[in-house]
């Protein structure tokens, strides 16, 4: 674009179709500079295969014709380097054609998106003309077509179109030669040599547990053939750091982290370490498991700005790993290796802004993740791994008509009173009491 000047950034991050938003860091590509998108070639000059970074394509996609938007997805690809990463941005058109819809339906007197700009472009050049459409679906599942593994959202870091409320924005990373794109389940049913891998568990118990639950536990991973020498204490995140810093002295590789009030099967250690095994960008992968007296699984996900994100689309964890940002440790996979760039102390609580320990807190498990990620470790949901989680509850029986089936009513909400209609006395009451007396 005339009057824009054109940076000497590292050429190892390119920022096709740029235009007058200008990256640090990043090579600027734009056809307006003589430069080409598809094939890629800077003023005539082409890049090698396996000889970029990081490829970032904010609303350019929709400019192809959409027979050829596959074929180009692909060239990006072939571009990066094993374990690049490929950022596209698009209008989102699910999202464009609701707001319009909301319009056209009353539920709104203005429409929340420029319809005509959105799909057909501004038209203000010869080269600002929309000729493709994508949802997210279809833009996740041509990225997969392209090679691209652990598709996720991210967020613009400067206020291009790529941060408009309606823009769609997916990346993924290229895996390893010898990476598969998708991991097969039915690859292998058992896990690789434990000796070999030489994997140890590390947890932290009470003095007093579970008595069934522990003997479960302690049964699954002699089954999994996987040592492990619990600790205690009366804080547990001490406990568990001196496990983690013994077995690493130790000469262990992988750590598996268990939480006393987990319930596993030797299967679900054996898919950790298969996923794990499988995902050399991986320092952690956690299992599915749900929260407590809760019906979401522990997990927490925020934008590239560190804002939490609360409304998670379900296509987010249709494969077999999904990226996250906090986790647990109730089944948790590590390399023991990431511990050395974690600055210690790994486990950090903070209290509120009161001194308290109220809302606002930030207890040890959260203060790990943060220090975690903080090191530039990666930890991802294996969601394909679900396991249980010990709760308390009080069970009611059902009513006859209803063969007698049990309620289970959380400890929590017993607490508050909350229990199976039929069981309050005061509502059987009601119920039995006469109907009044007509006159």
């Amino acid at each position: 674009m005339n009057g824009v000047k054109r940076m000497n950034e590292q050429k190892h991050k390119l920022n096709v179709g740029s235009g007058k938003w200008i990256i640090e860091g990043y090579k600027n590509l734009d056809v307006l500079f003589g430069d080409s998108l598809f094939p890629l070639k800077e003023a005539g000059a082409s890049y090698g295969d396996s000889s970029v970074d990081e490829i970032r394509a904010a609303h350019v996609l929709e400019h192809f014709p959409h027979g050829q938007t596959q074929e180009i997805l692909k060239h990006w690809v072939s571009k990066l380097k094993p374990g690049g990463v490929l950022k596209v941005a698009v209008p989102n058109f699910e999202q464009i054609a609701r707001a319009y819809v909301k319009f056209r339906d009353g539920k709104t007197e203005t429409c929340e998106a420029n319809v005509e700009g959105y799909l057909m472009g501004g038209q203000v050049d010869e080269y600002d003309h929309h000729k493709a459409l994508f949802d997210e679906l279809g833009l996740r599942k041509m990225m997969q077509a392209a090679g691209l593994v652990n598709i996720r959202p991210w967020t613009s870091e400067i206020q291009d179109c790529a941060a408009l409320p309606i823009s769609l924005n997916l990346m993924g990373t290229k895996p390893a030669p010898d990476q598969p794109e998708q991991v097969d389940c039915k690859a292998r049913t058992v896990v690789p040599d434990k000796i070999q891998l030489k994997i140890a568990a590390v947890m932290s118990v009470p003095r007093l547990t579970h008595t069934n639950n522990a003997a479960s536990i302690f049964h699954m991973i002699a089954r999994c053939g996987i040592p492990c020498q619990p600790g205690q204490g009366v804080f547990w995140h001490h406990a568990l750091t001196r496990q983690i810093e013994d077995r690493i002295r130790e000469g262990f590789d992988y750590l598996l982290a268990i939480d006393f009030d987990s319930w596993f099967l030797p299967g679900h250690v054996e898919r950790l370490v298969q996923l794990l095994l499988a995902t050399p960008e991986a320092d952690a992968l956690c299992a599915v498991q749900c929260q407590r007296e809760r019906e979401l699984p522990i997990l927490g996900i925020h934008d590239e700005k560190g804002r939490p994100l609360c409304h998670l689309p379900r296509s987010w964890f249709e494969q077999p790993l999904t990226p996250i940002h906090i986790g647990h440790f109730g089944l948790s996979l590590f390399r023991a290796n990431c511990f050395a760039r974690i600055p210690k102390p790994w486990f950090r609580e903070n209290p509120d802004p009161n001194g308290s320990w109220g809302e606002g807190r930030r207890d040890a498990d959260v203060g790990f993740w943060a220090n975690f990620e903080a090191a530039g470790c990666k930890l991802f949901m294996a969601n394909e791994v679900n396991i249980g989680h010990l709760q308390e509850v009080c069970t009611f029986s059902g009513r006859p008509q209803d063969n007698w089936k049990p309620i289970h009513v959380y400890l929590r909400d017993l607490i508050a009173g909350q229990i199976p209609p039929h069981c309050d006395p005061a509502y059987r009451i009601g119920m039995d009491s006469p109907p009044p007396v007509k006159e």
